[in-house]
């Protein structure tokens, strides 16, 4: 039991210093002083810097994956539109995940020269998709329909979520136009 709590100290340690600090300020020695644990027990756990950053990575996979199920399972949207849509304006809601977008910035930086990192990041975007997917086919979605929402719903939300504030409309009327256009166009 101690042994996963160390972990989860250590990727919640990691990912708050990408966040305040970036790439840079980000070193396998920081992150086990900043922990509260020896230098050995981050590297039993990780490896290297990469393993850490792989592993900051699979847990905002997860939670992404578990806010995605269970928004739908709160809601009761299988063959509601106005309910779908009110899911999928929930879900361009990213205020509260600022803080995860600047970490997302920082681990594009460090995919760009690490290959384990990148693999890490091509898996989180195509279980995101993968999951998005299956999620709008499940709601009476065409196959080829779910498809062509979620290619155009990801990118959306990564560059929405750096430029949102710099929008000349208000945030909430973007994600309305957005979700109008893909249910009506």
């Amino acid at each position: 039991m101690k042994i996963k709590s160390n972990k989860e100290v250590i990727i919640k340690t990691a990912t708050k210093m990408l966040s305040e600090h970036g790439n840079h300020g980000v070193t396998l020695r920081k992150v086990a002083e900043q922990s509260g644990v020896t230098l050995s027990n981050v590297q039993y756990h990780f490896g290297d810097r990469d393993g850490l950053i792989s592993s900051v990575i699979d847990s905002y996979l997860e939670i992404c994956l578990s806010h995605i199920r269970s928004s739908v399972q709160e809601n009761n949207v299988k063959n509601n539109p106005d309910a779908i849509k009110s899911y999928m304006i929930n879900l361009l809601s990213l205020d509260d995940l600022q803080g995860w977008c600047e970490v997302i910035r920082e681990i594009w930086a460090i995919a760009c020269r690490s290959e384990k990192v990148q693999a890490s990041l091509d898996n989180y975007y195509q279980q995101c998709s993968n999951e998005l997917v299956t999620l709008l086919i499940s709601l009476d979605f065409q196959e080829q329909k779910s498809k062509e929402l979620v290619s155009l719903l990801i990118p959306f939300i990564e560059g929405f979520s750096i430029t949102s504030n710099l929008l000349p409309l208000k945030k909430e009327k973007v994600r309305e136009l957005i979700i109008n256009q893909l249910f009506e166009g």
